[in-house]
């Protein structure tokens, strides 16, 4: 996960970080419309690792995540615990609901319509997500880098054929359209909040 923090950092993505209890971390994104694709790199970079002894052909997601992403408007530049700002809250609350119904990703805006839309999208995604093998999320988190096949080919050592159907198997095309749609509700949602 450093990894990708780090780069976050690097690129202007992530506003602050802070780990802690070993297994819990908070972030404040500059840029709402990103957070899902954000979420997704840090939620595959964990699924990706294998355990000692994990063959490498249909071996099974053994670690994964659970994220909450709550927007709104925020003037903090650092996580304080006992905040009680919208975005803060809601993502909270939204962690506390997905934790209940065993899911693995959820967004709370504050508006019920577009919760309910993102709400629906993500359920059906949750469904994707536990067909996927280890060799089908690195080919995702891979994609989500804007790599292309060839490039992901030559890094995993296989053909672009099989980087291919990988994506295919990961139903990526869908989850490229869902994270497209995702920052077109969030951007027409946050220009909305903006003239309120």
């Amino acid at each position: 996960l450093e990894k990708e923090v780090n780069q976050f950092q690097e690129q202007g993505n992530l506003a602050y970080y802070e780990s802690f209890r070993g297994d819990s971390m908070q972030m404040i994104i500059p840029d709402p419309e990103k957070a899902l694709k954000i979420a997704f790199r840090l939620k595959f970079a964990i699924n990706r690792i294998k355990s000692s002894g994990t063959q490498k052909r249909g071996a099974k997601i053994q670690r994964d995540l659970r994220l909450a992403i709550g927007i709104g408007k925020t003037n903090q530049n650092r996580f304080d615990k006992m905040t009680s700002e919208a975005p803060f809250v809601r993502s909270g609350q939204k962690l506390d609901t997905i934790d209940k119904e065993n899911r693995t990703v959820g967004i709370s805006t504050g508006n019920k319509e577009l919760d309910k839309e993102l709400d629906t999208e993500l359920y059906l995604l949750e469904g994707i997500f536990q067909r996927w093998t280890i060799p089908v999320v690195e080919v995702v988190y891979h994609k989500l880098h804007n790599k292309t096949e060839q490039a992901i080919a030559e890094e995993l050592k296989i053909s672009q054929s099989a980087v291919n159907q990988r994506g295919h198997s990961a139903y990526w095309s869908g989850v490229r359209v869902l994270l497209e749609r995702y920052e077109e509700l969030v951007t027409d949602h946050l220009k909305e909040k903006s003239h309120e």
